[in-house]
């Protein structure tokens, strides 16, 4: 009990010391000098909203079209080798491996399965 009513009385005596410190902040705030004007802005011309005339933006970029089964080889082909090497076929199932096998030996036992 004494160590909860000491506590609040620190913290009390620190909210106090921070309120005044915070107080003589303002007031050397005040009595600083104005800023430096800064340089004036040069305004730049309107960009027209509603009729852009004869602009014309760029072409939008091309897509390359990919069958559905050359995306899902290429899902698994990381490095675009056009191979498929082990590690990265089984790379999908390492999370779901990991999970299963909870001695840590890398080998699923049966009843690890």
């Amino acid at each position: 009990m004494n160590r909860i009513v000491l506590g609040a009385m620190i913290a009390l005596a620190l909210a106090g010391l921070g309120a005044f410190w915070w107080q003589g902040r303002a007031q050397i705030e005040r009595g600083a000098p104005p800023p430096v004007p800064a340089e004036p802005v040069v305004a730049e011309p309107e960009v027209p909203a509603s009729d852009p005339g004869d602009m014309v933006g760029p072409a939008p970029p091309e897509a390359s079209e990919l069958t559905k089964e050359q995306r899902r080889f290429f899902r698994y082909d990381r490095n675009r080798d056009w191979r498929i090497t082990r590690t990265e076929m089984l790379s999908s199932r390492t999370d779901a491996f990991r999970k299963l096998d909870v001695d840590g030996n890398n080998l699923l036992d049966f009843e690890e399965w």
